[in-house]
Formats: C-alpha cells, sequence, structure tokens
C-alpha cells in the first residue's frame, strides 16, 4: 500500500478499513480496505488485525477510528485481531488519521475510517 508523506515521516504504518466496494480481494486497494458494510465486516477485522500483528512480530499498535456508526465494531474487531496476534493496543478512540500519526509515532497504526 502506498502512504502518504507523512505517514512515511513519522515512521508509522497505516492500514485504513472502512465502506465501499466488492467482494473479495477487490476489497483491498491502494487506499486500504474499502466495502460494503455487509462485507467489511467485524470479522473482516478481526483477520485483518491478527494479519497486522503476524506481520509486524506483534509490537505495538495505536487503534484510533472516525466517528461512523460502524466505527466502534470494526475497530473492537481490529483490536481483537491485534491481541489475538501478540500485539500491544492502545485505543486512541476517534482521531482524525493526522493526529493518529502524530500518536503513533514510534509504533504502527491503524485508522478505521
Amino acid at each position: 500500500m502506498s502512504l502518504p508523506p507523512w505517514t512515511r515521516r513519522a515512521g508509522t504504518a497505516v492500514i485504513f478499513v472502512g465502506r465501499c466496494s466488492s467482494v473479495g480481494m477487490a476489497l483491498f486497494g491502494t487506499a486500504g480496505i474499502r466495502g460494503p458494510v455487509t462485507e467489511v465486516t467485524p470479522e473482516l477485522a478481526v483477520r485483518v488485525g491478527r494479519a497486522a500483528a503476524t506481520a509486524a512480530n506483534g509490537g505495538e499498535f495505536v487503534l484510533a477510528r472516525d466517528g461512523r456508526e460502524t466505527g466502534e465494531a470494526l475497530a473492537a474487531g481490529v483490536a481483537s485481531g491485534l491481541l489475538a496476534g501478540g500485539a500491544a493496543v492502545r485505543r486512541a478512540g476517534m482521531l482524525p488519521t493526522p493526529a493518529l500519526a502524530l500518536a503513533s509515532r514510534g509504533r504502527r497504526g491503524v485508522m478505521v475510517t
């Protein structure tokens, strides 16, 4: 995934879990994971969180979300997956993406939008 320049400068990796497109691998694109709420589910969020933790060999992740109705359930799924994959999770609550970049300096960040 191509990350914005401010993300690279902050030294963070960001996974966007959102709402808007198709099915299967079609959900995964350059701007993160997007699809209808019927396809981007908390169960998918758990699997993505576990995969991120596994790819990072655990470590510490800062998790934030936006204010959409589905945000809390998807963030809980990501947190569960991260924990199951051996990562530590710091929940930052509702934040704009640039604030997550600052909050996650030196760690990995996950933004649920």
